[in-house]
């Protein structure tokens, strides 16, 4: 088949979250299956600073947003895995310090930058050799193409995945009149929701073929808990709906082989595990000692579960002789709460707030738990990285974190991790005392990780099954 991803995001040039290094590593996988695979992404600033070597293409797209009318420069050049990429250049909507918004919100005009985006790489699916079968479409910045994709009638099959269901491009509804789409477009059987301009909604309507990222998230978001207003119009496409386990990048994550850390371990060496926590509390300027080391590395956000950790950590940091380390960027509530614990647990706690991707693979190699206490996760990637580097996760047991962390049970001696539930400060409590006695049994710490790190978290079976959905695409 020749397929065409199209996304907003893409590691290690493009990225905020999770969204990137799926994009990073699903293509890869799906061409090595035998099929044509291309990309699109907008030409951001971090595009410019990261991507070296790219050709501007004699192809110039100019395309309508209500009464006016844009030019798009395209770009082309080839990842570092290999998939051959088309860049949207267009510099007042990307030519940004950020790829959303600022520490104040949102860019205002987030509508007009992305519909831009849609129908300029609308249009530049008609250029693309081989011709596309199928587009591939990443969240709600690429909502709007499974509309404008049947509004001109093209023989092309759309798939749209939905890795947050929460972050819906909802907008005014005289935005709509930028689609420059007939005005059926805009009643409740495609992108009108309560008189708003809903792309996601619009998507899961319009695509041929709707998945996301985790089995228990397709669950979930068809319930009103976590169905964020949706639940309805997902329940009534359940027939198109799916959800496929992220996978996750081995070759990059590989604590035999990553060159970040200052030694390799594996489940059958695992010393090298040990240098690795002395190395990074020497790293950390924290004192090199035999106690837990707790990590979190995520957006500083209340659906990351930072309110359970405001709630619970500052009595477990008094009561117990154990170390954390904390990195990300995000809400300044949350940044101003980690500082202020940094501050008061000084020899303890040490906080980071940047992104820092080869700090990331040193703290998830050199702790010994991992905690992702999420209020919901479609899928997280995480938890599955730290079981990779035999670093126990410790998870609100939601959406994919359910989905791939098997709760150790000391009697059997089974398990992948630590969960809990309900989404409670007490739940969170008493799988933070189960990692102590975790800890202090080596037995068992010994066999959960070598349990951990031999689990197969590769794309390759997730490859498949997206085969088989674009499969059903083609002849929906």
């Amino acid at each position: 088949m020749n397929i065409v991803f199209i996304a907003s995001e893409l590691a290690p040039y493009a990225k905020t979250g999770g969204l990137a290094d799926v994009l990073q590593a699903l293509p890869p996988a799906i061409k090595a299956r035998g099929h044509a695979v291309s990309m699109i992404l907008p030409f951001y600033r971090s595009v410019a600073e990261h991507l070296k070597k790219r050709i501007l293409t004699d192809l110039q797209i100019t395309v309508s947003l209500g009464n006016q009318t844009f030019l798009a420069r395209i770009w082309e050049a080839t990842t570092e895995n290999g998939i051959r990429l088309f860049l949207v250049q267009r510099d007042e909507f990307f030519d940004r310090s950020y790829l959303y918004g600022n520490l104040y919100g949102e860019y205002e005009d987030s509508a007009a930058r992305f519909l831009f985006f849609a129908k300029v790489s609308v249009e530049l699916l008609r250029y693309i050799e081989p011709h596309p079968e199928i587009v591939h479409l990443h969240d709600w910045q690429t909502g709007l193409i499974p509309g404008l994709i049947r509004a001109q009638g093209l023989p092309i099959k759309s798939v749209f995945t939905i890795h947050n269901l929460a972050y819906q491009g909802n907008f005014w509804s005289h935005d709509f009149l930028l689609s420059n789409l007939d005005s059926s477009y805009f009643t409740p059987r495609s992108y009108e929701f309560y008189n708003r301009f809903n792309w996601m909604k619009g998507a899961i309507l319009m695509a041929n073929q709707v998945t996301t990222v985790s089995p228990q998230y397709a669950i979930e978001i068809q319930h009103p808990d976590l169905g964020c207003g949706l639940e309805t119009v997902l329940q009534e496409h359940s027939f198109k709906l799916s959800g496929i386990l992220n996978g996750i990048d081995i070759e990059c994550w590989n604590p035999e082989k990553d060159k970040r850390l200052i030694e390799p371990f594996s489940g059958r060496r695992l010393a090298g595990k040990e240098r690795c926590k002395s190395w990074l509390q020497k790293r950390l300027k924290i004192e090199e000692r035999g106690v837990p080391l707790y990590a979190c590395i995520a957006r500083l956000a209340s659906q990351k579960g930072f309110d359970l950790l405001a709630n619970g950590l500052d009595h477990f940091l008094s009561n117990h002789e154990v170390q954390m380390v904390f990195m990300g960027e995000g809400d300044l509530h949350y940044q101003n709460y980690l500082l202020s614990l940094q501050k008061k647990f000084p020899k303890k706690v040490k906080v980071l707030i940047e992104f820092n991707e080869p700090l990331s693979h040193q703290i998830i190699a050199g702790a010994d738990f991992f905690l992702v206490p999420s209020r919901y996760e479609p899928c997280g990637l995480t938890q599955m990285y730290s079981q990779r580097y035999g670093t126990v996760p410790i998870v609100h047991a939601v959406g994919g974190l359910k989905d791939t962390v098997q709760d150790w049970n000391p009697q059997s001696k089974v398990g992948t991790g630590l969960s809990f539930e309900p989404y409670e400060t007490a739940a969170l409590q008493t799988a933070l005392e189960s990692s102590l006695v975790l800890y202090n049994d080596s037995a068992q710490m010994t066999s959960i990780r070598k349990q951990m790190m031999i689990l197969n978290r590769s794309w390759d079976q997730s490859a498949e099954k997206y085969e088989k959905i674009y499969e059903k695409a083609l002849v929906s």
